[in-house]
């Protein structure tokens, strides 16, 4: 044993009879980076990343990415001035960002690209199957932002598929690819007895099948889901061939768990439609 090991207890061989310490955390608090320049890291973190800016000194700035503070450090008397990060080096190798959803991660490498930022580009963890993208900062600190695995947004994605997939079967005139339960209930203006009389399981498909002919282009706009994730409601513009015309709906489809379409709210913008098809 070394002198260095005799005199810090804690590097000594383990002793297996001790109970593990089991420390209670809800996770990380903050991380602290050291960089050789200061302003030029600010530079990176807050103008040209877009972190928020939590607190600064003349020493140090703060800067949150979600929900974790990161601490970014000036040079100290023992920073070599042209010392670089190594990931190879004892300590830290990167950070990674977790984020929650692929287009956000698309959209984050154009941005980087746009701004200069070297970066792998969306790549694939072979070992874990989750896309991230790599970059480093100024110092070399490696980051990346990396697909996290997250209940409600896989939750959120299924639902948007759902609502996709209905949208694609109107104008593919093909109600086969869309998810419905044997037992959606439909509600429909157009349909006997309107809004407030739903058609139930083979009565919705039978009458969705029937303005399926009517149907020509269509373009989806925007989604909303609620916050218990129950359903989503979709707009979008749908062109009526005859008479021609166009449709801006707002259809809302409550989904099981297993991805299945229960209950669909056909609603249309009620003032008078345009002879536009969507662009």
């Amino acid at each position: 044993m070394t002198a260095t090991a005799r005199a810090l207890p804690f590097l000594s061989a383990p002793s297996f009879a001790a109970p593990a310490i089991s420390i209670r955390t809800p996770g990380v608090h903050h991380i602290s980076l050291r960089v050789t320049d200061l302003a030029r890291a600010k530079v990176f973190y807050i103008d040209r990343l877009g972190f928020p800016l939590l607190a600064e000194t003349p020493e140090l700035f703060l800067f949150a990415a979600g929900g974790t503070a990161f601490g970014v450090r000036g040079p100290a008397a023992d920073t070599e001035p042209t010392d670089t990060f190594s990931p190879f080096r004892v300590g830290l190798d990167h950070v990674a960002l977790a984020c929650e959803d692929e287009e956000e991660l698309r959209r984050v490498a154009a941005a980087l690209n746009a701004a200069g930022v070297e970066n792998t580009g969306v790549k694939l963890d072979e070992m874990l199957q989750r896309n991230y993208i790599a970059f480093r900062d100024p110092d070399g600190i490696k980051w990346e932002l990396y697909m996290s695995e997250d209940p409600r947004a896989n939750r959120r994605a299924q639902l948007r598929a759902v609502a996709d997939a209905y949208f694609a079967g109107l104008a593919a005139k093909d109600l086969s690819r869309v998810p419905y339960a044997s037992d959606v209930r439909l509600h429909a203006p157009l349909a006997p007895g309107g809004a407030e009389v739903p058609q139930v399981g083979a009565a919705a498909r039978a009458f969705l099948e029937g303005v399926l002919p009517a149907i020509g282009a269509v373009r989806v706009i925007d989604y909303f889901v609620n916050d218990e994730l129950t359903s989503i409601c979709t707009e979008a513009m749908v062109m009526i061939v005859e008479p021609q015309a166009t449709l801006r709906v707002a259809d809302r489809f409550t989904v099981d768990a297993d991805g299945r379409i229960v209950e669909q709210e056909n609603h249309f913008d009620p003032r008078p439609v345009t002879d536009r098809a969507p662009a």
